[in-house]
C-alpha cells in the first residue's frame, strides 16, 4: 500500500494547491502552473468520476490514487490527447507525488506503474 495510514482519507484537491504552491517558489510562468493545475484537476476527475460509486472531485480522497484507479483515468485521457500532453500530465503527477512522499502524506510514488508514452 503507498498510502501511510493516518492520511489515507485526506482529500486530493487541497493537497493538489499545497503542490501547486511549493511548485510556486520555483517562479515557472503563469501558463506553466495553470498547465500543472489542468493537468492534476483532469486526471484527479477522471478518477473521482470512475469511482465506485462516483464522487463529486472535492470528495475524493487520497486513498482513490491507486495504481490501477491512476493506469485507468490516464488510459482514458490519452484517448483524445497527443502524446506530449499525456507525457506532461504525467510529469505533473510524477512530481505531485513525489512531493507527496516529501511531506509524508504517501510512502511511495505510485507513478511507475502508469506507462508514459
Amino acid at each position: 500500500m503507498y498510502l501511510m495510514h493516518e492520511y489515507g482519507e485526506e482529500r486530493v484537491l487541497p493537497l493538489i494547491e499545497d503542490f501547486l504552491t511549493a511548485r510556486a517558489t520555483r517562479k515557472p510562468s503563469p501558463h506553466t502552473l495553470q498547465a500543472y493545475r489542468r493537468d492534476l484537476l483532469a486526471i484527479a476527475g477522471l478518477v473521482a468520476e470512475h469511482s465506485g460509486p462516483p464522487l463529486p472531485l472535492p470528495a475524493l480522497p487520497l486513498a482513490a490514487l491507486t495504481p490501477r484507479a491512476l493506469r485507468a483515468a490516464f488510459a482514458r485521457y490519452a484517448a483524445p490527447r497527443a502524446a506530449t500532453s499525456v507525457a506532461r500530465a504525467w510529469s505533473t503527477w510524477n512530481g505531485f507525488f513525489t512531493f507527496l512522499v516529501a511531506e509524508g502524506h504517501v510512502v511511495g510514488n505510485p507513478m511507475p506503474a502508469v506507462d508514459r508514452p
